[in-house]
């Protein structure tokens, strides 16, 4: 069924606003997300400093600054439906986030090398695609107090929100890159141990340079969320318009 030419007119009218917002925020995450990689670019390499700081910046490898803990290993008989312990994998890794997605729980009894805190940083070391290699994100909330496969690592450091946006670099990703098993898709916690950078020797530059970094992935978050909402609402109009469940 459809309605008469002028209210058609009306409905791709009020439709096409929906797609114009939305092609509008699509291009505002794209231009966010390559004015954080042009600064990512620069902060992480000291190659512009903010303003006040002005101490020199020091060759680090990682585990000068923190250590990997490894995974943990179970059996098919230790997984559970509910009222266990979440073991984050890599499908809990989408695009640097959290995402709880094809969650697995294994006994809450088992024993667990560490636990994961507040600021580790979920890494994957180990999987069958090799673009997962490498992949990040920051554990927080629900993440908190878990474990993890023994595909993943976490690396912990009292740094972790400005090494997090490291393992975001272009620098940290040809590293990876540079050292991928020859005959599976891996990497070892004692080479990632060996990744080097440069860094503020000054503290208060560390956290100034993460939260730089944090704030420009908060603006795209918002931006991503924006876009979703939209694509609901655009989605809830066309079932109410193009039925006519809802005239205009």
């Amino acid at each position: 069924n459809i309605p008469p030419l002028p209210e058609q007119r009306k409905i791709a009218k009020i439709l096409s606003t929906w797609d114009k917002a939305i092609s509008t925020t699509e291009r505002l995450i794209d231009n966010s997300k390559q004015q954080k990689k042009a600064l990512m670019q620069q902060l992480l390499t000291g190659k512009k400093r903010l303003s006040g700081f002005s101490e020199l910046w020091t060759e680090i490898h990682l585990n000068d600054i923190g250590k990997c803990i490894t995974g943990l290993t179970y059996s098919p008989s230790d997984v559970v439906e509910k009222d266990g312990m979440l073991v984050l994998r890599s499908s809990n890794v989408q695009n640097g986030k959290l995402a709880f997605v094809d969650n697995v729980y294994v006994k809450s009894g088992l024993t667990v090398k560490s636990k994961t805190q507040d600021g580790d940083i979920l890494v994957c070391v180990r999987n069958g695609s090799k673009n997962l290699i490498g992949k990040s994100a920051l554990l927080r909330g629900r993440a908190v107090n878990q474990a993890h496969g023994a595909f993943m690592t976490i690396f912990r450091s009292k740094y972790s929100d400005y090494v997090f946006q490291l393992f975001q670099s272009g620098d940290y990703y040809k590293q990876v890159n540079k050292n991928l098993g020859a005959t599976i898709n891996s990497i070892n916690t004692s080479d990632l141990h060996k990744f080097k950078f440069i860094m503020p020797t000054d503290e208060a530059e560390i956290s100034a340079i993460a939260s730089c970094l944090s704030d420009a992935d908060r603006e795209i978050k918002l931006l991503e969320q924006q876009l979703f909402d939209l694509k609901q609402e655009k989605k809830a109009l066309m079932q109410q318009l193009l039925t006519g469940k809802r005239r205009v």
